[in-house]
């Protein structure tokens, strides 16, 4: 990931740079945004948003929302949506294995 001190120097050169190179520039900035948001969240399936038309927190299913977006990203953004899609899996079948023997994983050593 990138520096937090980088981000600020590159957000603040991004208005400097010509065409083609503050596009590019624009969508790492906003891949490295994204990848920061995903970090930070706890749940991996549910988060709460709030909306600005009533005032309500409303529950935003963020694996639909990966799954709608998905066909239309490519490169490091489809990347990073397959990377959750198999931390979320990854995370499903361990909740499961756990599940089913109370939490105890010395079976997996046997």
């Amino acid at each position: 990931m990138i520096s937090s001190q980088n981000i600020n120097i590159l957000t603040k050169a991004l208005p400097h740079l010509p065409g083609k190179a503050k596009m590019y520039m624009d969508v790492l900035l906003k891949v490295n945004q994204l990848k920061s948001s995903l970090d930070n969240i706890e749940d991996l399936g549910i988060i709460q948003a709030q909306s600005h038309e009533d005032n309500s927190m409303k529950s935003i299913d963020i694996d639909a929302l990966f799954k709608d977006i998905r066909p239309l990203c490519s490169g490091n953004d489809a990347h990073i949506i397959d990377m959750y899609s198999s931390l979320k899996k990854s995370r499903d079948i361990v909740n499961a294995y756990q599940s089913m023997n109370g939490g105890d994983f010395s079976g997996l050593y046997q």
